[in-house]
């Protein structure tokens, strides 16, 4: 198989996302990465995308009918992110600021977007879900030395530990961990855990976000909280009321659920 792999411009992306699937996406596109613009703007964005993407043989057009298309392979890196099955955010979030990580499944095709200095678009072909596996743990870049448990250390409503995050920056730990007890995590956990809530590096997600009845649908994935010694994983459990399984945050566990979430 041919991986095609290109860097672009976010209004290059856009655009030819336009050119596929209309102007709502491509300008949709733009409103997600850049937020408000005004209308001349953004058609401006766009009008010097289309001339770049001519100039780089990108995209053609037939000047008699306006009928555009898209060439040098660009068509099928890009079909993918406009009609796709389903697709997986991975977020990775520190300091107040976020990286993001996406992968689109269509039909068995695989590509992945990610973000460069917020203006660059790098998209890749990806041959197979393992590949993309890996792609993700390096993007995370959890340990490898921890073995898959037989079960979750503890289950426990969903909300649990953003509280506990808040209520960290005024409450000693013992405290937190207390209230991680009481919830069913073990006392050696609950010391560990309490711990690294004060004093994480990112907190993380992988998503997978279905269309449904024309609407974004995110109901299943897993959260990532990573401190300096050990990273933690927490699967969102199909639930009433929703309830989150904790893990320890290794590639093992992050391999089984992530598989979970492609299939």
């Amino acid at each position: 198989m041919l991986i095609r792999e290109y860097e672009l411009g976010i209004e290059e992306v856009a655009y030819a996302m336009g050119v596929l699937g209309g102007t709502e996406i491509a300008t949709g596109f733009l409103l997600a990465l850049l937020g408000e613009r005004p209308r001349l703007e953004t058609e401006g964005r766009l009008l010097a995308a289309s001339h770049a993407l001519v100039a780089r043989g990108y995209l053609d057009f037939n000047p008699d009918t306006g009928e555009k298309w898209l060439g040098d392979g660009l068509e099928e890196v890009i079909r993918p992110i406009v009609q796709n099955d389903f697709s997986i955010r991975c977020s990775k979030a520190a300091s107040g600021h976020e990286t993001v990580l996406s992968l689109y499944i269509s039909k068995g095709e695989l590509v992945m977007h990610r973000l460069h200095r917020e203006v660059v678009s790098r998209l890749e072909q990806i041959p197979d879900a393992s590949s993309a596996q890996e792609q993700c743990l390096k993007f995370f870049g959890l340990p490898t030395d921890t073995p898959a448990p037989q079960k979750p250390l503890a289950t426990f409503s969903a909300d649990l530990i953003d509280r506990l995050r808040q209520e960290a920056i005024e409450r000693p730990t013992g405290e937190i961990a207390s209230q991680l007890v009481e919830h069913g995590v073990s006392a050696d956990a609950a010391a560990k855990l309490s711990e690294d809530i004060k004093q994480q590096e990112y907190r993380g997600s992988v998503i997978r976000i279905e269309m449904q009845g024309g609407q974004a649908v995110s109901n299943r994935g897993f959260l990532i909280l990573q401190a300096s010694e050990r990273a933690w994983i927490m699967n969102i459990e199909p639930s009433t009321p929703p309830k989150m399984s904790l893990y320890p945050g290794c590639q093992a566990v992050f391999t089984e659920l992530f598989s979970a979430l492609v299939t």
